[in-house]
């Protein structure tokens, strides 16, 4: 029993003191106090005088019993009352977070929904349609609610999704874009795809197709010429029929009739009539004309691998890295991967790591040449047949005999007669 509960009792007793004062009499044997037995246990026996709290009220025992308060013979003797509630306290620690529980059993398996719709495409004439078929038609969306191979507008099987709305006004004009222009430059001819191609309002050539940002984006009267790259034929303005093909190919071209093909492919040239097939072949040439080169870097640099081959004219370079002599170079030719030229006027096959060139023909000798020597690898008796022509050299044998023949003028031969040692 708290304090607050044996007050109330002192002062309830204190209160009928002045009637207990009247109807004294004489002193009484001595009585039972109050016991204080705490909560009350169920099924246990409790003595008369004994108090117990259940729940929130206290209880006191007016005889021996077992009895659960609040029945008899339990008498209520206080009850708790709510308070104001206090001031809410500082929020606690955060807890660990527990372990994560089992998966549960998997649920059973739901049941079959409705079919739903399939897009089955514009509508094609002919085909059968089945329920859940979605079909566009006339701007519309139709959907099959029967197998039907009729029409979705008039046809039975069909129900409307969505209808086409009226066709709406004419909007305004767009600005220019960077698609596929038709008459570019103001020429019925022209054809140009890309950012600024064809794009100088100088442009009066026809019959140009440029492809790529900036292709033939100069001002350029040239006719019948083809640009397909970032900035091929950009800077072209009077040469025709130059075909450039790759990025930056044929970039500083004035003149016509170039063919280049290849990243870089005859980037500097401002000649005429050359042929480039290659990723930056003949690239520094500027000035020469009627050249041709075939292979990556093909005519790009002088023998020595470094510097720029810029001059060269009516010379053909063909093999990755062919180079070619100087700037001086005319009717020079320049054949195999890293082959280097000699000069004007001058034919080089193969570079220094070849060890065998064979030349081969059916009508004349065959010749192989190594190194610093050359050798006839067919024997022919110009005896036995004495087709030749003034020029032709040849060997055979004759009664055991081996000569060296050459022919002094057509089907006439002379003959040296050939031994060993020297």
């Amino acid at each position: 029993m708290n304090r607050d509960t044996i007050a109330r009792i002192k002062k309830t007793v204190q209160s009928l003191a002045p009637e207990l004062e009247v109807l004294r009499g004489e002193k009484g044997e001595k009585g039972d106090s109050f016991r204080w037995r705490g909560k009350h246990v169920e099924a246990r026996k409790y003595a008369r005088f004994d108090v117990v709290t259940k729940g929130r009220s206290a209880y006191l025992a007016t005889e021996m019993t077992s009895q659960q308060p609040p029945d008899a013979p339990w008498v209520c003797i206080a009850q708790a009352v709510d308070g104001e509630p206090g001031e809410r306290g500082e929020r606690g620690v955060q807890g660990m977070i527990g372990k994560q529980g089992e998966v549960g059993p998997e649920g059973p398996r739901g049941e079959r929904g409705e079919p739903g719709l399939r897009w089955a495409g514009n509508y094609q004439s002919g085909r059968r349609y089945e329920v859940g078929d979605v079909v566009g038609a006339d701007g519309g969306a139709y959907v099959a609610i029967a197998s039907t191979e009729q029409p979705p507008i008039g046809g039975a099987g069909w129900n409307t999704l969505a209808k086409g709305g009226e066709t709406g006004p004419r909007g305004s004009k767009g600005e220019q874009g960077d698609g596929i222009t038709s008459g570019a430059a103001g020429i019925a001819t022209n054809i140009a795809i890309g950012t600024n191609a064809l794009s100088s309002s100088g442009a009066t050539g026809s019959n140009q197709i440029a492809i790529g940002p900036n292709a033939i984006s100069g001002a350029s009267t040239g006719d019948g010429t083809i640009a397909i790259g970032a900035n091929a034929l950009s800077a072209n303005t009077s040469g025709n029929a130059n075909i450039a093909i790759g990025l930056n190919s044929q970039t500083a071209i004035n003149e016509g009739a170039n063919v280049g093909i290849g990243t870089s492919s005859l980037r500097n040239n401002t000649g005429q009539g050359s042929t480039g097939l290659g990723n930056g072949c003949l690239l520094n040439l500027s000035s020469g004309s009627e050249n041709t080169a075939v292979g990556r870097n093909a005519g790009r640099f002088q023998q020595d691998g470094l510097t720029a081959l810029t001059g060269a004219a009516n010379s053909i370079y063909i093999g990755s890295r062919a180079y070619g002599y100087d700037n001086n170079d005319g009717d020079s030719i320049v054949i195999g991967t890293n082959a280097r030229g000699t000069g004007a006027n001058q034919t080089v096959i193969n570079n220094t790591s070849t060890t065998l060139t064979t030349i081969e023909g059916t009508s004349t000798s065959v010749f192989a040449v190594s190194g610093d020597t050359m050798r006839i690898v067919t024997q022919r008796n110009p005896e036995s047949t004495a087709v030749g022509t003034s020029g032709d050299f040849a060997f055979g044998t004759s009664g055991g005999t081996t000569f060296l023949y050459f022919c002094i003028a057509d089907g006439n031969w002379a003959r040296v007669a050939l031994t060993t040692g020297y």
